[in-house]
């Protein structure tokens, strides 16, 4: 795999762990106590940037799908330029060996005898 893909799926994943860490350890503290969590109203700022930091991710992980797509697009469209080509060269080939047994059989001795 490439360099980009394994830093980037390892932000993504560093990412996604922290927020469910964060959510266990909140969890945790506070089970049944969601009005106490007014307290954490301070960090909301920080969770939007945090939440915006993931979407970017998100977004560069479709940008990084949809290239690689159009690179295997390009890749199909070049080997099937190629295949076509060979069998152009095939079909030629063919074309000369069975032009060159017509021609073997129209000089054969035994033409010549019955003429």
């Amino acid at each position: 795999m490439k360099k980009y893909p394994v830093i980037l799926y390892s932000l993504y994943a560093l990412f996604h762990v922290s927020f469910i860490g964060v959510a266990f350890f909140i969890d945790a503290k506070y089970p049944d106590k969601i009005f106490d969590l007014i307290e954490y109203r301070d960090f909301i700022p920080t969770t939007k940037w945090v939440a915006l930091f993931g979407l970017l991710l998100f977004v560069l992980n479709g940008l990084y799908v949809l290239a690689g797509q159009k690179s295997l697009r390009k890749d199909l469209a070049d080997m099937e330029k190629e295949k076509n080509l060979f069998k152009a060269k095939m079909y030629d080939m063919q074309e000369a060996i069975k032009g060159r047994q017509s021609e073997e059989v129209s000089n054969s001795p035994d033409d010549n005898i019955t003429q």
